[in-house]
């Protein structure tokens, strides 16, 4: 799923929340916008995964994406939120969630990652 920037919100109400090999989920920012006078980057979007009565699996080889648009300063990078209210998250070896920013000065500025899980274990 692409999302420039926006949001990705995936909602169970029932059952798990799987995002499967090869999976991705981009709301990272774009590069180059190009306005003739200067060239621009956008800032990493949203993306969010909630199980209400399930578990949020991540596997191997999916990635979840919020990076700043490369190669611009000032490009923040988003936010994910993984929300499982009565189950676990399990992210696999070699599962991806990426969240840099552009702004080397700014730590600041790098993703947002919340997790909430209403079991204790976890794995990641």
């Amino acid at each position: 799923m692409l999302t420039p920037s926006g949001t990705s919100t995936l909602a169970a109400t029932a059952g798990d929340v799987l995002v499967a090999r090869g999976g991705e989920l981009d709301a990272d920012g774009l590069s180059n916008l190009d306005f003739r006078v200067a060239r621009f980057g956008t800032p990493g979007g949203q993306v969010t995964l909630s199980a209400q009565a399930g578990d949020i699996r991540i596997a191997n080889g999916a990635r979840l994406g919020v990076d700043g648009a490369r190669g611009h300063w000032d490009t923040a990078a988003g936010a994910i939120t993984l929300r499982a209210a009565a189950g676990q998250v399990e992210v696999a070896d070699g599962a991806l969630l990426s969240g840099s920013a552009q702004d080397p000065a700014s730590a600041a500025r790098s993703a947002r990652m919340r997790w909430t899980s209403a079991l204790p274990r976890w794995r990641i």
